[in-house]
């Protein structure tokens, strides 16, 4: 073999920067279940348990005064407390993965599912200024038990914005008194949304989708009530948007029918 390509060969690795590829960090075995102690929308050292330092925990963004060690698998967020949270700013975001990068490599960190579970007695206020959550990223969320309220935002989804995530559910729960320009109560792109046995009233939107708008995702709505929401465009209700028209990728349910997908008619909204 010609020299001068042996020493070109050697060369090689050292001419040619890293390639870093991902390097995926399985979830552990175990989930964590944290107890939210404190109606407090604080942060701080104080040896309780609040709803945003329970979801800090969760989602490995800080150390805090919830008992428990972070994990990377399926989390429980119970709140034990009765009354209600009034929100300072947005809840952390819900997100299903980040990507650290260090010199030599790539790792990417995956987060299970994340249950936030409420009470009858509980309600979670966005003080009339703010989001209250947004799922992410690969995210996964239920929300049991739990009334939203008071909540605005100056970009779609008053309450509950969800963008590129995996799965959002939301059971046994109320979402009222929202605005956004559109989905006043929820606005999802890119996932599949499941609404059960819950109810989404008294929502507005400036553009469309006064309770719930849909774009490119899966909205099934399952034994729940949507009812005196309304939107300036269109939408007053559900507002299904690109390709949730088709019924192969969106499916409402209900109380007391059988699934059907969204019809014309739903979609000229103005009010539900």
């Amino acid at each position: 073999m010609d020299a001068r390509r042996v020493i070109l060969l050697l060369l090689l690795p050292i001419l040619l920067p890293p390639i870093l590829l991902p390097t995926s960090v399985l979830p552990s075995a175990a989930g964590q279940t944290y107890t939210v102690t404190t109606l407090a929308d604080t942060v701080a050292p104080d040896g309780s348990c609040s709803l945003r330092e329970a979801i800090l925990e969760a989602q490995h963004e800080t150390d805090t005064d919830c008992p428990g060690s972070p994990s990377n698998a399926d989390d429980t967020i119970t709140i034990a407390v009765s009354g209600t949270i009034v929100l300072s700013e947005p809840l952390p975001d819900i997100i299903g993965r980040r990507f650290v990068i260090t010199p030599d490599r790539v790792d990417e960190f995956r987060f299970g599912a994340l249950t936030i579970r409420g009470n009858p007695t509980l309600t979670i206020s966005g003080d009339g200024r703010h989001r209250i959550i947004t799922v992410k990223d690969a995210g996964s969320l239920t929300l049991d038990t739990l009334t939203l309220t008071d909540a605005v935002a100056p970009d779609p989804g008053g309450a509950i914005r969800i963008i590129n995530a995996d799965q959002v559910t939301i059971t046994n729960s109320r979402v009222t008194n929202s605005t956004a320009p559109r989905g006043g109560a929820i606005s999802a792109s890119n996932t599949r949304v499941t609404v059960e046995r819950s109810v989404v009233a008294e929502n507005r939107a400036s553009d469309r989708g006064g309770a719930i708008d849909v774009f490119a995702g899966q909205l099934i709505i399952r034994d729940s009530e949507l009812s005196r929401n309304t939107a300036e465009y269109s939408g007053g209700g559900a507002f299904p948007s690109q390709a949730c028209r088709r019924p192969s990728l969106c499916r409402r349910s209900l109380p007391r029918t059988r699934p059907r997908p969204p019809t014309a008619q739903a979609d000229k909204g103005g009010r539900s």
